[in-house]
């Protein structure tokens, strides 16, 4: 199964995180403005990753804009931010996506600020859920 990383990125965080993950799975790697001109009919797989600013995220914009070539993929969300998955920013965030994507879709929340206030290699291990949400071994 072939698998994109979409991103989009202000910190880098999201984009590191977007490398070690096509590293660890052999995807293909680009940024929102390259995949909303690309033929992502090849693909099967989509993780989909910005970063979160007082509960906004680019990617919702980005995934409604291109739901119609998306929705039949297996689709990953990734929001990385510096508030915690229970925070009420993060659930705003979430809730901003349309639930016909969410209800499509596989969420998670990733701490951001690599490399600052948290290390890579706790960076990384957050990455093995995506992994097992990707069904891949």
């Amino acid at each position: 199964m072939k698998t994109a990383i979409i991103y989009k990125t202000k910190t880098g965080s999201t984009k590191k995180y977007a490398d070690w993950l096509a590293a660890a799975i052999d995807a293909k790697v680009m940024p929102f403005d390259q995949a909303a001109e690309a033929d992502l009919s090849s693909f099967e797989r989509l993780i989909v990753s910005s970063g979160t600013y007082a509960g906004r995220m680019p990617l919702t914009k980005f995934l409604k804009e291109n739901w119609e070539k998306l929705e039949d993929k297996k689709i990953v969300i990734l929001a990385v931010g510096a508030a915690p998955e229970d925070n009420w920013w993060s659930h705003i965030s979430y809730r901003l996506i349309p639930a016909k994507i969410r209800k499509s879709s596989t969420y998670r929340k990733l701490p951001g600020d690599i490399g600052k206030s948290i290390k890579e290699e706790a960076a990384k291990k957050y990455l093995e859920r995506v992994v097992r949400d990707l069904g891949i071994s």
